[in-house]
């Protein structure tokens, strides 16, 4: 499921308590054999990448000062990049799954929704209980998505159309049962599907103007 959420999606959200340490990155260990699952069905390292959606890894209730080794100030995203550095074992090969097939990543912080311990319990009938600093932050990590958010595209860097992503949900689903399909023959289906959407398109238009002209 979690590979075929990748493959459908054009954003991927990763959200985790506090700062970024082995824990997190050990429920994301899973990403290591999901790439390498991928992969299998592909030519190279460059396809599945292309494939891949924006990665942002969501830091909730985040309190530290980030800060460099200098002690200088240190963005968001250079703190995700040094913490996807070095490890051992597994968790070494989830930080390469990461880095290798994810171009595009993101790292956004909200701290805690309330000042008060346990506040954020029952907070949907309390809203007046929310930081304004937490409204802020829900409201940068909407406008980092959609900076980067993009339709579902081909290989060919085609947009899907609502019939195209219909069908390759069912393509994905149907034959990724055991293995999943080749990429390269899921963009061939998504080409016919695109042609023959073309095609009936081109034919209503077609119907039409020969209407207007019997009329």
């Amino acid at each position: 499921i979690f590979t075929l959420a990748l493959l459908l999606s054009s954003c991927f959200l990763y959200n985790s308590v506090g700062h970024i340490d082995e824990a997190a990155l050990s429920t994301l260990a899973l990403m290591t054999r999901v790439t390498e699952s991928i992969q299998r069905t592909s030519e190279s390292a460059d396809d599945v990448r292309r494939q891949m959606p924006s990665f942002f890894w969501v830091l909730r209730d985040f309190s530290l000062r980030l800060e460099s080794k200098n002690g200088g100030a240190l963005e968001p995203n250079e703190y995700l990049e040094e913490s996807l550095l070095g490890g051992e074992g597994e968790r070494s090969a989830t930080r390469k799954a990461i880095l290798q097939f994810f171009d595009t990543r993101h790292l956004c912080t909200l701290p805690r929704p309330t000042k008060a311990e346990g506040g954020a319990q029952n907070i949907n009938g309390r809203p007046w209980l929310l930081n304004a600093s937490f409204h802020e932050g829900v409201a940068s990590l909407k406008q980092s998505i959609f900076s980067v958010l993009k339709p579902v595209h081909t290989s060919g860097n085609v947009a899907l159309t609502g019939s195209m992503y219909a069908q390759l949900c069912r393509h994905l689903a149907t034959h990724g049962k055991s293995q999943l399909p080749v990429l390269r023959d899921t963009w061939s289906l998504m080409a016919s599907v695109h042609a023959r959407d073309l095609k009936e398109s081109i034919l209503l238009r077609i119907q039409s103007a020969v209407g207007e002209w019997q009329a």
